[in-house]
């Protein structure tokens, strides 16, 4: 535990408090997505399962990650929420991006990138 995370929590929960609560209900809304076994996306019928793969990927990275830092800000660590704010940014971005244009060809790229990316590591 760090020095005084006791009374800078509470702090934070004191001021913060609404704000932490709207945004626990906007992940839980979105995760509860992952609740049900039967998932089904009838509306995108045009989208093959690697590409809702990649979809549902990001969304789940995306929430882990909002978690994340509704966490650390709930402990008075701003700057380490910063950068986790920054990997949210760049979930919500991939997610821009890939529904910006041909989203079955770019969610390969996105899987070919990864490919190659576990290959040099």
């Amino acid at each position: 535990m760090l020095l005084n995370e006791a009374e800078v929590s509470a702090q934070v929960k004191q001021r913060f408090g609404e704000a932490f609560e709207q945004l626990d209900l906007a992940v839980r809304t979105v995760t509860s997505i992952f609740g049900n076994e039967s998932l089904s996306i009838n509306s995108l019928r045009e989208l093959n399962r690697s590409t809702l793969d990649v979809i549902l990927v990001q969304l789940s990275k995306a929430c882990r990650t909002a978690r994340a830092v509704q966490l650390v800000c709930e402990r008075g660590l701003g700057q380490d929420a910063a950068v986790l704010l920054r990997c949210l940014f760049e979930d919500w971005l991939c997610v821009r991006w890939l529904f910006a244009s041909d989203v079955v060809v770019r969610a390969q790229m996105v899987w070919a990138h990864d490919a190659q990316r576990r290959l040099v590591q």
